[in-house]
């Protein structure tokens, strides 16, 4: 069987695509459930000891790894129990975001983190809510505006980092080059912190807004890995592993 780790819009399209092979998509939360419906989808993170279970509980002959770019774990973990069960192991990726000579760019939070506590201003956040309690620890007195999914768990993620709401939006993504525009020019933004999550992620849009608009971009730049990035191509992979 086939399983595809979900976390990309293109994880669900690939699971609709190649449905005649009956795989199944696992996503680490409900959340992406209102996206797709269908059979042979799990929700819920697993730890190592899991996904091994799920392999052999599913008896998993390919692993087509769709997870986001950032899920340094999930990946990590997919990849040693490919080499450890003999298990064809594929990675997709999407291609890389524009570079711009006015971004300030880090090489992970932790050095995000140091970054904005050494600037000062008003800081429009489009990174999710995973880290806004260690956001929240270096504001001091400047502004973090954080706009991320309308779901509860993360809306209780900033009200327990004691966000106020004032500075909490909550929508889905991924946004167009207008609306950024005009969130950005309606806070007064200073500094957009984002990721560098790939083409068709919204990224591009973000940082082209933030520049038109004088804003400096803050780039989270993610980890270098080799991957496939035509859809097309991980798609004949897939079917060539899964009848030879």
């Amino acid at each position: 069987m086939i399983w595809i780790i979900g976390g990309t819009n293109e994880a669900r399209h690939f699971y609709k695509l190649i449905g005649d092979l009956h795989p199944h998509l696992t996503l680490a939360t409900t959340d992406g459930l209102e996206f797709i419906s269908g059979e042979r989808i799990q929700v819920g993170r697993m730890n190592y000891d899991e996904m091994s279970a799920f392999v052999q509980d599913h008896q998993i002959k390919v692993i087509v790894d769709m997870s986001h770019p950032f899920a340094d774990i999930v990946s990590k973990n997919a990849k040693k129990l490919s080499a450890e069960c003999n298990i064809k192991y594929l990675r997709y990726l999407r291609d890389e975001n524009i570079h711009v000579e006015e971004g300030i760019y880090v090489d992970s939070y932790e050095d995000c983190y140091e970054t904005l506590s050494k600037l000062e201003g008003v800081f429009f956040f489009t990174v999710g809510s995973k880290h806004i309690d260690k956001f929240e620890k270096v504001r001091g007195e400047n502004r973090f505006i954080y706009r991320m999914l309308p779901s509860e768990g993360s809306i209780k993620m900033a009200k327990d980092a004691g966000v106020h709401m004032r500075d909490l939006i909550g929508m889905l993504g991924p946004f167009s080059y207008e609306l950024n525009l005009a969130f950005l020019k309606n806070y007064g933004a200073n500094y957009l912190v984002t990721k560098e999550s790939g083409e068709n992620s919204g990224t591009d849009e973000k940082i082209r807004a933030s520049l038109d608009l004088g804003v400096t971009p803050i780039i989270i730049k993610r980890s270098e890995e080799a991957g496939i990035h035509d859809m097309a191509h991980l798609e004949s992979l897939v079917r060539e592993a899964y009848h030879g």
